[in-house]
């Protein structure tokens, strides 16, 4: 008994009985897999369009491939030396084709070009028709039936009158005779109008690059391919840097110009085309950042460096505090106003580089001594310098400071407080750790503590035998 077939034949040798079932069809790329079980002990043997041919081996379960629309697959049992009836089963395409974009790519006065994208994997594609009307009339009229098995096609409705409205259909059919269909209205034919740019904006940058985003819109519906450009001047020579694809108009585009140079003004622009005519937009200018960084030297002295030698940055991007040790500096906490170091106040030009630049120098003014003193000038933009600094010192040189950032003292014996670097009891560092007693000819023993002279304590450890006065 066969079970699970489509089709029965009777073989008068029939001496073998079960189950042969056949699975569901599995299309892909065109061709379609059956598979074939039983429920006996048997060999399965199957062929494909005839049953007089030599028959194949299958295991339970097998699948059979590389079948195509409208073949036969016949099977049986067989033990070795008898076989059974056999079942069979028909392929049949039973799905339409897909069709992926139907889309007005140019017109004119006279004529209407379309893409046709379209896909078929069971049976496969067969043809193209393509058809219009005006759009005031109810039946279409057909221009063309293209015979094609490729997933893509364009056609030119040619004969058209000019500022008339159409609507546009194609079917499309495999090689099943399954049909889809696809429409576009109101179409009007005329002459090209020119891409309108929305927008055309900055968007980021990093020290090599500049990234902008851009939107069109064309009232033809023509698909639109955007270009960016750039130079280093407003009124320069600029450079293609990147073009994008043929984009569905009014989409957000994104566009990036790349290897550029670092801390640096670019002017760019975007062109935006519909195949036939340009648009472009207004100049705007971006400055990348310092070497390797997110972050923009603001100091004259790292304006236009390009370089990881940049005086004011290093190459960070994050401007330099003007004392040792930077950001983490234990004496300004990064305040960059470090006791006894020189501080920028000021900057004064003088005069133009060989390169283009200008020459500046920055002036100076000890942060806790007051002494004023200026660098030689540099070129803000090749770094080349010319003079030399004066009257600068460091913070470990301040004379009032010594670099500890304190005012120096010292002590004479009557207790009062000058500012010197030569205390021979705290070396200049302003502090005593203990206070020594010493004698003078008074009958009070008497310290001062360094800080407060008016502070009095009555000694009463003294173990010299006569009253003295203890100064301080």
């Amino acid at each position: 008994m066969i079970q699970g077939y489509e089709n029965f034949i009777t073989d008068p040798t029939i001496k073998l009985e079960g189950t042969i079932t056949f699975g569901n069809t599995t299309w892909k790329n065109g061709e379609a897999s059956v598979t074939i079980s039983t429920d006996t002990t048997y060999m399965l043997q199957y062929q494909i369009n005839s049953i007089s041919d030599s028959w194949q081996k299958l295991s339970n379960g097998g699948t059979v491939t590389g079948l195509k629309h409208g073949d036969t697959i016949y099977a049986r049992l067989w033990d070795g030396e008898n076989a059974g009836e056999h079942a069979s089963k028909s392929i049949q395409d039973k799905i339409a084709p897909t069709i992926n974009s139907f889309d007005v790519t140019k017109k004119d006065a006279t004529s209407i070009t379309v893409d046709v994208s379209a896909e078929d994997n069971q049976s496969g594609l067969y043809s193209y028709t393509f058809q219009y009307k005006l759009s005031t009339e109810s039946n279409y009229i057909t221009a063309a039936t293209k015979v094609s098995n490729s997933g893509t096609y364009t056609y030119k409705y040619t004969g058209l009158v000019e500022n008339k409205t159409y609507d546009l259909k194609v079917i499309i059919e495999d090689k099943a005779k399954l049909t889809s269909n696809r429409t576009i209205t109101q179409v009007i034919v005329q002459s090209n109008n020119v891409p309108v740019i929305d927008s055309a904006k900055y968007s980021s940058k990093d020290t090599t690059s500049i990234t902008v985003t851009s939107q069109a819109t064309d009232i033809d519906g023509d698909k639109l391919t955007y270009k960016l450009y750039t130079a280093t001047s407003q009124n320069g020579s600029y450079t293609l840097k990147t073009t994008s694809s043929e984009i569905t108009q009014g989409t957000t585009v994104t566009l990036t110009a790349t290897g550029l140079s670092n801390y640096t003004t670019y002017w760019w622009y975007v062109q935006v085309s519909d195949g036939k005519e340009i648009a472009t937009s207004s100049k705007q200018s971006t400055k990348t950042y310092c070497p390797g960084t997110g972050y923009t030297c603001t100091t004259t002295a790292c304006s236009g460096k390009q370089t990881k030698s940049c005086t004011s940055c290093g190459g960070d991007g994050k401007v330099r505090k003007t004392c040792p040790g930077g950001s983490t500096c234990s004496k300004c906490g990064g305040s960059g106003n470090c006791p006894g170091s020189p501080v920028v106040v000021g900057q004064k030009s003088n005069g133009t580089c060989s390169c283009g630049g200008t020459f500046y120098r920055d002036n100076y003014k000890c942060y806790t001594c007051g002494i004023t003193g200026y660098t030689s000038y540099y070129c803000n933009k090749c770094g080349a310098s010319k003079g030399s600094g004066t009257n600068n010192h460091s913070g470990a040189s301040c004379p009032k400071c010594g670099g500890a950032g304190k005012k120096r003292c010292v002590h004479d014996y009557f207790s009062s407080h000058q500012y010197n670097d030569t205390c021979s009891r705290c070396n200049g560092s302003g502090s005593i750790s203990t206070t020594p007693c010493v004698h003078g000819y008074s009958s009070a023993h008497r310290y001062c503590n360094h800080y407060d002279t008016t502070t009095v304590t009555t000694h009463t450890y003294c173990t010299h035998g006569r009253t003295s006065k203890h100064d301080d």
